[in-house]
């Protein structure tokens, strides 16, 4: 079930199978979850695979999301979850990609340039408090994107924490109930209340907590600290998918 990015080899840096295997079986135990919280379909399932090949495919070839520029790629993320990647899905949905676009780049309260002046703002952090402090960036209110914010924010997460030495971000039967009441936390937040700078710290904190290295490992081609020196490229000059100077300038990537 794991698709690879087009033209490369799949794992070269995550094993795409295991984390595979360990979505499709929390999938098959739903139990493991909070009652409040489903379980994801099979193509849910085999999208999100999608996601992380793409995250595989970034991290082979040096491009980091997060990166002046890098804004096309984020939003890639969120269109392989929700969308998937053959050509016809792309088609179907080409409505609600433009939409996603749209409000990706327009929304200023919640959109690209406020996540990405938060991102210049807290890149110097180590890498597990950054990416459990994106990740809630993304969930709590106003949210990144319209929909598939949680699953776009592991993976941008997991990218953060492979570059950083450490495992990807993957939800499992043994991590599910913790990273899932964790996640709820963060999404009750409205960033625009008087109380939300607390609340955030406390989201952030149980995420941190929750990020588990030693279980994590078996979701990595090689042992974690042979991507500590992963290089940060230069920023691409354009990016084909943004509207924002700060970001580049075209059309939809």
């Amino acid at each position: 079930m794991a698709a690879s990015a087009e033209g490369r080899p799949e794992g070269q840096i995550l094993d795409l199978e295991a984390i595979a295997g360990a979505l499709n079986e929390l999938a098959r135990h739903p139990s493991a979850l909070p009652g409040d919280r489903r379980a994801l379909s099979e193509p849910e399932v085999r999208r999100l695979v999608d996601g992380y090949a793409y995250v595989d495919w970034l991290l082979a070839h040096g491009v980091n999301p997060l990166d002046l520029g890098g804004s096309g790629h984020l939003l890639e993320l969120n269109h392989r979850v929700l969308n998937g990647v053959t050509p016809e899905r792309r088609r179907q949905y080409r409505n609600h990609l433009e939409t996603t676009e749209n409000h990706f780049y327009t929304n200023h309260g919640g959109g690209a340039d406020a996540f990405y002046d938060w991102v210049d703002r807290n890149r110097d952090q180590p890498p597990r408090r950054f990416a459990a402090g994106m990740i809630v960036r993304m969930v709590s209110t106003p949210q990144l994107f319209l929909e598939g914010n949680q699953r776009t924010a592991a993976l941008a997460a997991s990218l953060v924490l492979v570059r950083g030495g450490l495992s990807p971000l993957v939800m499992t039967v043994t991590n599910a109930a913790r990273l899932s009441r964790a996640l709820a936390v963060g999404k009750a937040v409205d960033r625009r209340a008087w109380t939300a700078f607390w609340r955030l710290r406390r989201a952030q904190r149980a995420l941190e907590i929750g990020f588990d290295p030693a279980r994590g490992a078996r979701f990595l081609a090689g042992p974690p600290n042979r991507f500590e020196t992963l290089s940060r490229p230069a920023a691409p000059s354009h990016d084909p998918g943004c509207r924002r100077r700060r970001h580049g300038q075209g059309g939809s990537g």
